[in-house]
C-alpha cells in the first residue's frame, strides 16, 4: 500500500509544534515569542496532558475537510491514547481511528476495521532516548538569527485574570524565503497522488487542488493563550496558500488548526485492552526518520 508520507508528516509537524512546542532556544526578554517560549518550557515541564485537536480545510471558501480529535499523553510513562476522525466534505465520507502507545509498542486501529495493528517501536524509542537533550550551540544561535525578526513582530496582550494571549501575524512580505519552497514541494507531492476518488487516505479522499504555479504563501497567524500558571493552554493557526491549478483556476486554500490542552500532571491515557480484539502484528517496520 502506498504511503501518506503527507498525512505522517503534517501529524508529526502538528504534534511537534503545537504540543511540545518547536525545539528552539529561550532567550530572555518581553517580547511576545519570548514569552511563548517561557511558557512552552513550563507546559513541557508538565508529566501528561489532554490535547483537544480540530483541523479544517477550505479552498476558496468552500470546506474540502475537517479533523478532529482528543490525545491524552503521558511523557513520564511513554503513554498515548488517541481518537479522532477526519471527514470529507466533499465526498460526504468520514473515517475514525484509534491509536495506543504502550509498553514500547504502538497499537493503531483505523476505520471501519475490526483488526488493530501492533507496531513495536523499541529500538526507535531507545535512539530517541539516547539523543542529546540540547542542541549544540550553533543550532542555537542560527535559531536566534532566524527569530530575530519574529520576536519583533510578536505581541502580547495580559488578561485581567492573569493568562496572557500571544499573536504573531505574518504577511507574504515577512515569511522566511523558504516558505514558498516548501508549499511548491508540497503540492508537487500531491499532483502525483492518483485521481479524485482513486487516492485516499484510511479509505476517505480528499481532493485537494493540484496547484501547479504561482504557489505562495501569504500569510500565516499563529496565536497561544497562556494560562495563569505560565502554561499554554491553547494554541491556534491559520496558513493562506494562493495557487494556479494545471487548468489556470485560481484558487486560495486556509488550513485552520486549533489546539487546547487540560488536565496537566492529571492525564491517565486509555489503555488498550485486546481481551476479544482482532490483533496484527507488524513486522519490519522502521520510522521514517530511519530510512
Amino acid at each position: 500500500m502506498k504511503k501518506k508520507w503527507w498525512v505522517a508528516g503534517a501529524s508529526v509537524g502538528l504534534g511537534a509544534v503545537l504540543l511540545w512546542g518547536v525545539g528552539i532556544p529561550a532567550s530572555a526578554g518581553n517580547s511576545g515569542l519570548d514569552i511563548y517560549q517561557e511558557a512552552m518550557k513550563h507546559t513541557k515541564a508538565e508529566t501528561s496532558m489532554t490535547a483537544h485537536v480540530q483541523v479544517e480545510v477550505t479552498d476558496n471558501g468552500k470546506r474540502l475537510a475537517t479533523l478532529s480529535g482528543e490525545a491524552k499523553i503521558d511523557r513520564d510513562r511513554q503513554e498515548m491514547s488517541a481518537a479522532g476522525t477526519l471527514e470529507d466534505l466533499v465526498g460526504g465520507k468520514s473515517r475514525s481511528f484509534e491509536a495506543y502507545r504502550e509498553d514500547g509498542s504502538v497499537i493503531v486501529k483505523k476505520g471501519d476495521s475490526d483488526v488493530y495493528q501492533l507496531i513495536e517501536t523499541g529500538g526507535w524509542q531507545k535512539k530517541r532516548e539516547d539523543a542529546p537533550a540540547a542542541p549544540p550551540v550553533i543550532v542555537e544561535h542560527v535559531h536566534d538569527m532566524m527569530l530575530g525578526h519574529f520576536r519583533d513582530l510578536s505581541t502580547v496582550e495580559s488578561l485581567p485574570d492573569g493568562s496572557k494571549e500571544v499573536d504573531l501575524q505574518l504577511t507574504e512580505e515577512e515569511l522566511p524565503f523558504f516558505a514558498n519552497k516548501i508549499a511548491e514541494k508540497f503540492f508537487a507531492k500531491v499532483a502525483e497522488e492518483k485521481q479524485p476518488g482513486e487516492s485516499d487516505i484510511h479509505n476517505v479522499p480528499l481532493q485537494l487542488p493540484k496547484l501547479k504555479q504561482e504557489i505562495e504563501v501569504e500569510q500565516v497567524t499563529l496565536q497561544a493563550k497562556i494560562d495563569r500558571d505560565n502554561r499554554i493552554a491553547g494554541q491556534s493557526a491559520e496558513i493562506h496558500v494562493a495557487g494556479t491549478d494545471e487548468r489556470g483556476r485560481k484558487h486560495e486554500l486556509v488550513v485552520k488548526v486549533d489546539v487546547s490542552l487540560s488536565d496537566f500532571s492529571q492525564t491517565q491515557p486509555v489503555h488498550f485492552d485486546p481481551a476479544g480484539k482482532q490483533v496484527e502484528r507488524v513486522s519490519g517496520w522502521r520510522h521514517p526518520a530511519e530510512k
